[in-house]
């Protein structure tokens, strides 16, 4: 099944027919085809290759936060991106998607981690012999992007953009260089 799309271009109700011949040219309709069926497998995954279960999506939010990181990681490798047209089609297959695999439309509950957390964390890496690196900044570097990413966690595309010669060690902590 894919989208069909109505004059302003948004996708509107599933049709039968996912490999139709017009998903063939290069154009926003194949991209929009092509997320369609990438984003309802992405739903459906329960087992890897390896065998291990996997939840898949249950929720429209989380739905919704990997479409926003897939785009962003898009961004990062292409540069450029999905255009705005592409955008607003997409809107309408997460709807078209959600109603499907019969997502919850309610936010899945948030589940607090605190910095102590994050310092228990960091004191079972410093501390553990089950873990090796083979440099000892790795060690340092995971802990410091642990950080972070507690730091960050509702904005992903922050540590996205983030470099090395953004940061700038100072005597009060770290901080973003200017």
């Amino acid at each position: 099944m894919s989208p069909s799309f109505n004059s302003s271009g948004i996708a509107t109700a599933p049709r039968k027919d996912l490999m139709r011949p017009a998903c063939t040219g290069i154009d926003s309709n194949e991209t929009v085809c092509f997320l369609y069926a990438f984003f309802g497998w992405w739903c459906d995954i329960h087992h890897s290759k390896n065998g291990w279960h996997c939840p898949g999506i249950g929720y429209k939010s989380s739905f919704e936060s990997f479409w926003k990181l897939w785009h962003l990681v898009l961004k990062q490798e292409t540069a450029s991106g999905l255009s705005k047209g592409i955008i607003v089609k997409v809107q309408g297959v997460i709807a078209i998607v959600t109603k499907e695999k019969g997502l919850e439309i309610d936010q899945r509950p948030k589940k607090n981690m605190y910095i102590e957390n994050v310092a228990e964390f960091a004191r079972a890496l410093l501390t553990t012999t089950e873990m090796t690196f083979d440099c000892s900044w790795q060690c340092i570097q995971i802990l410091f992007f642990c950080q972070l990413t507690a730091i960050t966690a509702s904005c992903p595309g922050t540590l996205l953009h983030l470099r090395y010669w953004d940061i700038a060690v100072t005597e009060q902590g770290f901080s973003r260089a200017v």
